[in-house]
């Protein structure tokens, strides 16, 4: 009997992945398919963007009943003649498929005998066309925009529907893409060090990119203050409402309690977010070099629509007056909020273009 092989389990790593904005002057479009085990039933979705990470174009495809295999050349299929037909090139094509970067990548492997093959074969000719055009691979966490809509093509009506403004169920993922929010995936140290993937910390979100505003809240009457929560004004930031959350005597905690809130949030649409980055600070009116100030990011949605620092100063040391930073019973807090302009100019077209225009094509 022969010994069994010992094989050495190559650990993982954790990185964060992000979409990515494609380079200047070319489009993007990222596609997904998408297939519900039971029924059997796939669908695809796709979507085309800018460099500065625009909705351009879009689609969701209910396919019938299938296999995973048919929902991925589907979907890069219609996204690629999407394209083709809109002129939108120089473009990068995504796929979260490595089956189909295979049969992509290595035709010669593909016969006619392949239960795909003309499937394959229009998938081929669209990316020989006389365009720049290149097909690489994205993990689902770069994909996401894409995998909502091949998901939305799940419960929609047979045929290819086209979107030439996103569906409301998209832009949440829109926002964070555009925001370059990451997530989690372990990955071998050989394929971080191929594909150059980067950490965390080397994520970069482009400060010039930032639309910001300071805003500055004098509290008086700070001791006779009865609500156990009281708001700021409204200020805004582009198309963008916000205003300061305090809790006079703290959160539950014995520290001054501040947050960066979002006005009517009951009212917010389902799937609504926002993405700032922002700053919280308690002014020193006697020594400006001694006011306090934390900042932090977050992605604000219906359900999350504050956020900020709970025990932000120790209620003794804040309302000790020779602290500097209670005088005359008035304290005053400034809220510096970042929000990115390319987010406020797709929210602000969204604004005017409330409906969704379709076009049906039927498969």
């Amino acid at each position: 009997m022969g010994r069994k092989k010992k094989y050495n389990k190559v650990k993982k790593e954790q990185v964060l992945l992000c979409w990515s904005f494609p380079h200047h002057g070319w489009y993007k479009l990222n596609v997904d398919g998408s297939y519900r085990s039971g029924s059997g039933c796939i669908a695809g979705g796709g979507v085309i963007r800018n460099q500065e990470g625009e909705w351009l174009s879009g689609f969701a495809a209910n396919l019938g009943t299938g296999k995973v295999i048919e929902a991925e050349l589907w979907a890069l299929y219609r996204g690629l003649e999407l394209a083709w037909k809109s002129g939108l090139a120089p473009i990068e094509v995504e796929t979260d498929s490595t089956t189909v970067l295979k049969l992509m990548h290595n035709p010669v492997e593909v016969n006619w005998k392949h239960p795909q093959f003309n499937l394959i074969k229009s998938c081929q000719n669209l990316l020989n066309q006389s365009w720049s055009c290149s097909l690489n691979h994205a993990y689902w966490q770069q994909n996401s925009v894409a995998d909502c809509l091949a998901n939305f093509g799940l419960t929609m009506e047979l045929g290819c529907h086209y979107f030439d403004v996103p569906p409301p169920l998209c832009e949440p993922f829109l926002v964070q893409d555009i925001s370059r929010v990451a997530q989690p995936r372990f990955l071998p140290p050989s394929v971080i060090e191929y594909r150059k993937i980067k950490k965390l910390e080397e994520v970069d979100i482009h400060m010039e990119d930032l639309a910001s505003v300071i805003f500055t809240w004098k509290v008086d009457n700070f001791s006779k203050l009865d609500a156990v929560k009281h708001y700021s004004d409204v200020f805004v930031i582009g198309v963008f409402e916000w205003r300061i959350l305090m809790y006079p005597r703290g959160n539950n905690v014995d520290y001054l309690s501040v947050y960066l809130d979002v006005t009517g949030s009951s009212t917010l649409p389902l799937g609504w977010a926002r993405y700032a980055r922002f700053s919280l600070t308690i002014v020193n009116q006697l020594q400006s070099s001694e006011s306090l100030t934390k900042d932090t990011e977050h992605v604000f949605n219906k359900s999350d629509s504050n956020s900020g620092f709970t025990s932000l100063i120790p209620l003794s040391e804040f309302c000790d007056h020779c602290k500097g930073y209670v005088v005359n019973d008035t304290c005053i807090i400034e809220a510096k909020v970042a929000v990115h302009k390319s987010e406020i100019k797709i929210l602000e077209e969204q604004k005017t273009r409330r409906s969704t225009t379709s076009r049906d094509l039927q498969i």
